[in-house]
């Protein structure tokens, strides 16, 4: 919803209900005039951004005050991480709304006048008046929201993996950085940031070419969605499909906005740019066949693949660990590793079942053998805790036949 409040500062000729719909999403950008504040309060531009800008502030500050009241009256004392949590949670949340709002003295668009004004605020002309005044606290104001808080994400990130061994206070505070993303993909909160960040720029960026802004968001949306299915960071594997299938909609939405746009200044740059595009698209698709050529032409596929001895023993150590495990602690493993780890594991399971030609007492789909001459040397097997008695038959292959069974085997299985 942040995302369409700043798509809605566009230059569009939208009609009805698109129009209506668009408008009422600045809402989600602190738009007070979309409420019909202007009857209580000021109404002077410079007064309406100055109350937008201190409005996270202010919620922060409240935040502040429930801690100091709950210590004063006795109430469930609010600690000191929990409430630094609360506060960098909600700042999260409407990051994009802040670093959108404050960018607005930036973004002039030129009028049939000759002269420019601001895209949020019509009445104001750049450079003149309260415009000036604008500028100095659209400066102070992206500093504090956009550097100063992404600066904090960013330190918080880069020291997470130490500290959350040493520090269980440092988690709480920065857990609403942390809390959603697989304990691999750590870092994904900071890289919501830098996504949420670049769109909220893309209306500055161009503000007299309503086409150029569509293909900068459909450019980061769809970095983001590759992004997106390559990490799958998320807890959950409901939110990983639900996350990717809202930048699908959201970028044809953006795309089929493209018809509804004035038309742009700039034609002779996008066709140099569509024919650069069209030369990267033909290169990435012959790339793989020159690959291909220059693999058959020195024969470099056909050198078997060398499984580094230190990575095959840390999978036997961990074969070993696992193997030992008692059937409850194998069940408490399970549970820890969160969905996403327990849906990989059975798929890794099912996957290494099949080629060791162990049996797992229940129904299996089929699939290719990586290496069907392997089936007939190793004995069938019958589990009752599976994944322990997998683990057991891997580790239980000597160190070269190891090495040999998994010559043909991908590296992600490998790894």
């Amino acid at each position: 919803l942040q995302v369409f409040g700043v798509f809605s500062r566009v230059t569009l000729r939208l009609d009805s209900p698109m129009k209506e719909i668009m408008m009422f999403m600045r809402i989600f950008n602190f738009d007070i005039d979309m409420l019909g504040a202007e009857c209580l309060l000021d109404t002077s531009a410079l007064s309406k951004f100055t109350n937008r800008c201190l409005l996270p502030l202010l919620l922060c500050f409240m935040y502040g005050v429930w801690w100091a009241g709950s210590r004063l009256l006795s109430w469930k004392n609010w600690a000191v991480p929990e409430t630094c949590n609360a506060m960098g949670l909600l700042l999260q949340a409407l990051f994009i709304t802040m670093i959108t709002i404050t960018t607005e003295p930036f973004q002039c668009k030129l009028q049939p006048t000759g002269k420019s004004s601001l895209v949020g605020y019509p009445e104001i002309t750049c450079g003149e008046g309260d415009h000036t005044g604008m500028l100095a606290l659209g400066v102070i104001f992206t500093i504090v929201y956009g550097v100063g808080f992404f600066a904090l994400a960013l330190w918080a990130t880069l020291v997470a993996p130490k500290r959350s061994a040493t520090s269980p206070v440092f988690l709480v505070m920065f857990r609403f950085l942390f809390f959603r993303f697989r304990a691999d993909r750590w870092y994904w909160g900071c890289a919501l940031l830098v996504r949420n960040g670049v769109l909220s720029f893309v209306p500055v960026m161009t503000p007299d070419d309503a086409h150029a802004q569509i293909v900068l968001f459909s450019t980061v949306l769809l970095v983001a969605l590759v992004s997106q299915v390559a990490l799958w960071p998320w807890k959950n594997p409901q939110l990983n499909a639900v996350d990717g299938a809202l930048i699908v909609l959201v970028t044809t939405i953006v795309s089929c906005s493209a018809v509804s746009a004035p038309p742009s200044p700039n034609e002779g740059t996008f066709t140099v740019f569509m024919v650069l595009l069209f030369g990267v698209a033909l290169l990435v698709a012959f790339a793989p066949t020159c690959h291909g050529l220059y693999l058959m032409a020195t024969k470099a596929d056909a050198k078997p693949v060398e499984i580094p001895a230190e990575k095959m023993r840390h999978i036997r150590d961990i074969c070993n660990t696992w193997a030992n495990l008692s059937k409850e602690e194998t069940q408490q493993l399970m549970i820890q590793i969160g969905p996403f780890g327990r849906t990989t594991m059975y798929r890794f399971t099912d996957m290494l079942a099949h080629e060791l030609g162990v049996r797992t007492g229940g129904s299996h789909s089929s699939r290719l053998t990586l290496q069907g001459t392997r089936q007939s040397s190793l004995r069938k097997r019958t589990l009752t805790t599976e994944s322990a008695e997998i683990a057991c038959t891997f580790q239980q292959q000597s160190g070269e036949a190891t090495r040999t069974e998994f010559t043909d085997v991908p590296a992600s299985v490998a790894l």
